[in-house]
């Protein structure tokens, strides 16, 4: 990091009152923190403009690691936002990397939006995204006629799934699939648009095998499960299951017997807990869905085929401002879903629990009191229905008292007789970052930050204090930071996707710019970045 642009952290207040800092002291931690869906495109830009002057390339990295949907957040607009910054003011650098971008972590579609996006003021040509689309159609339809060569066949992208089409309600502004036959087939050729459906959209999006398009069809025969998206499993699985009943529900059973497979990529935690959550709030009687149970268990498995995390506890925060829906999200749906994924992927005495902080912190099962002996002498994993169903009783309050919920957590272990050994080592905290002030009586109380509070008390109980992972799921509040980035036993991340667990799976010592310096390096390999406007 560039050390002139370090910046040196003051103190600030929460919104509800607790001593916290204005910034970790690196702008690249601090932009990684607030990188979540809700960051407004003006903050958005603003972070990367000052970020560039530190490292461009770690500052594309939080691009790409934001919008991955196999590996990283998995989140679209506020990535695409992030890509629009770069087109309008470093254009080169920006065609350096857009196909990896689209080609590797996001998705064709992302280009319609940047392109849409153009102000035309720019180096870049105004049609230069739908250049991209025309290539890469010409060389899918190579590919696809290759029919010796099996490789180059099974190589085609899904560039013409979401190529615009010829009245495409999206596109009756912009006439982008228009554009994108002009180029292809040049402005005098009078058939350019059917030559374009008929030469490229139709034989690609055969091969493909749409989803979608095989439904419309009434091609229910021909759908191979195994290859449908995660997101559009998810969506349609009541049509299946209308309309293919018998061929869907075997293979739904070979998934359960592990002989098949179920996709999930794209798929966020909460977006599962929301069938659940949707049912309740419409009918009092509801049972597990088979479809939704697969994919949360594939998602589950997919974080423990990395490891495991320990003897650690999730910590829930289920204030009042964690329930202010935004980008049609609800943080604490959210938290709630990647509590019980990191409850179900720790060992220990913690393990299928976690913890709530509100002005009653609670300590919750995700096992029934009366299956809790028979699902842990067999190691049976609840399924998000029954977490789902111990859930409903829990106490949700109105304050963020972080400090009261480490009070609870000591209290446990003292009114339990657990021994240090036992007790949580890494605690991760799924919050807006919102604490209330620390209730401590202490005469430098206007210098004590909520982390060093609790440090202090765990401590003076005789146990070592746990690493903390301060998990941000909410931009729209002001800017406030637990810790600085160099506190050891820290880490600060954010966003809606289970990815990030992984990493404290390999580091028992760390601190926040280790963490998102480990998280960023895979991206940072692959970026270019022009020399000439660094």
């Amino acid at each position: 990091m560039n050390s002139e642009h370090t910046t040196v952290p003051k103190y600030t207040l929460t919104e509800n009152g607790a001593i916290a800092l204005d910034t970790t002291g690196n702008l690249i931690t601090d932009y990684f923190m607030m990188y979540t869906r809700n960051l407004t495109k003006e903050k958005n830009h603003q972070y990367i403009e000052k970020c560039w002057r530190i490292s461009p390339e770690k500052t594309v990295a939080v691009i790409f690691n934001g919008r991955d949907r196999l590996t990283g957040k998995k989140e679209k607009s506020v990535s695409n936002q992030g890509m629009s910054w770069l087109r309008d003011h470093k254009p080169y650098t920006y065609m350096n990397n857009i196909l990896t971008y689209v080609n590797k972590y996001g998705r064709w579609k992302d280009l319609l939006y940047l392109c849409y996006m153009d102000s035309g003021d720019g180096v870049i040509n105004k049609n230069y995204e739908l250049n991209l689309f025309a290539n890469k159609l010409r060389d899918d339809i190579t590919n696809l006629n290759e029919e010796s060569d099996e490789n180059k066949v099974n190589n085609i992208s899904l560039c013409a799934k979401w190529a615009p089409s010829e009245n495409d309600r999206n596109d009756s502004r912009k006439h982008f699939a228009k554009k994108i036959a002009t180029i292809l087939y040049g402005k005098e050729d009078n058939k350019k648009m059917e030559k374009y459906r008929k030469d490229y959209l139709v034989p690609l999006r055969k091969k493909i095998n749409i989803v979608e398009k095989l439904m419309c069809n009434n091609e229910w025969d021909k759908i191979n499960y195994e290859c449908v998206p995660g997101v559009a499993s998810k969506r349609l699985h009541k049509a299946f299951n209308i309309h293919d009943g018998e061929r869907y529900s075997d293979y739904l059973s070979k998934v359960r017997d592990g002989t098949a497979k179920i996709n999930v990529t794209g798929i966020l935690p909460h977006e599962l807990a929301n069938y659940y959550v949707n049912l309740r709030n419409t009918q009092d009687e509801y049972e597990e869905n088979e479809t939704i149970e697969l994919q949360w268990r594939t998602i589950v498995d997919n974080v423990k085929n990395s490891g495991i995390l320990g003897n650690s506890l999730a910590v829930i925060d289920l204030s009042g401002s964690m329930f202010s829906a935004s980008n049609g999200s609800i943080p604490a749906q959210v938290a709630i879903s990647l509590g019980i994924i990191t409850s179900q992927c720790c060992n220990g005495m913690f393990k299928n629990k976690f913890i709530t902080f509100s002005d009653k912190p609670e300590l919750v099962s995700l096992i029934p009191d009366d299956l809790y002996k028979e699902y842990t002498e067999k190691g049976i994993e609840p399924s998000l229905y029954t977490c789902f169903k111990s859930l409903i009783d829990v106490d949700y309050g109105y304050n963020t008292d972080f400090v009261k919920c480490c009070d609870s957590i000591i209290k446990y272990g003292k009114d339990n007789n657990v021994n240090d050994d036992d007790m949580p080592k890494k605690l991760f905290i799924f919050t807006d970052m919102q604490f209330d002030e620390a209730n401590v009586d202490n005469e430098n109380k206007s210098v004590e930050t909520v982390y060093k509070t609790i440090v202090k008390k765990f401590k003076a109980e005789g146990y070592t204090p746990p690493k903390f992972i301060f998990w941000n799921l909410n931009s729209s509040h002001k800017e406030s930071f637990p810790v600085n980035c160099k506190t050891e036993g820290t880490a600060m991340i954010s966003g809606f996707s289970e990815q990030l667990l992984k990493i404290f799976m390999s580091y028992d010592e760390f601190n926040a710019d280790l963490i998102v310096d480990e998280i960023l390096a895979p991206y940072i390999k692959e970026i270019i970045i022009d020399p000439d406007e660094i």
